[in-house]
């Protein structure tokens, strides 16, 4: 995507340092909520093929067979509220892998798929600020050349009070 696109959806970034675009760019502080359903193979690529078999089987020890059923039909809902909750209590470390899959904070550089590189960011930053300032430059240019036209349109044609761009 866009180092532009992650400057430009930090509130109010015109007012803030490099510092704090920068901050504010790399933390995870943004929900992330997958809406795919995982098949057995999606679940195998999030925990590791080796480790697919082994948690089937203690899903199954401990009652949640329908897990698996679910997988391999439709799929695995991760990032589903009530879907998540359960895979989180569940204690195993692959559970909570397949919980975070589905529902996970992550960064703004994340959502669009930048990397967290500094000076990328900043480069990014520093273009923002040119466009926005210049918008702002044009904004008041166009103030004073339309107060300039309606005295141009008034004018009556006295050499003494012939309107001047000020």
């Amino acid at each position: 995507m866009s180092y532009t696109k992650v400057i430009e959806s930090i509130p109010n970034w015109r007012s803030l340092s490099l510092a704090e675009i920068l901050s504010k760019a790399k933390e995870s502080s943004q929900d992330f909520i997958s809406n795919e359903w995982y098949s057995l193979l999606g679940v195998a690529g999030a925990i590791g093929h080796e480790n697919v078999k082994p948690l089937l089987e203690f899903l199954a020890s401990i009652g949640y067979a329908w897990i698996e059923i679910q997988a391999g039909g439709k799929g695995l809902p991760l990032g589903d509220a009530n879907f998540n909750a359960v895979l989180r209590a569940i204690p195993h470390p692959h559970c909570r892998l397949l919980a975070e899959t589905g529902r996970r904070k992550v960064s703004l550089c994340e959502i669009y798929a930048v990397a967290q590189d500094d000076a990328k960011l900043e480069s990014a930053w520093r273009s923002c600020r040119l466009r926005a300032d210049r918008a702002d430059l044009l904004r008041e240019g166009s103030l004073v050349w339309n107060a300039f036209s309606d005295a141009v349109g008034e004018w009556d044609g006295d050499p003494a009070t012939k309107p001047r761009i000020q």
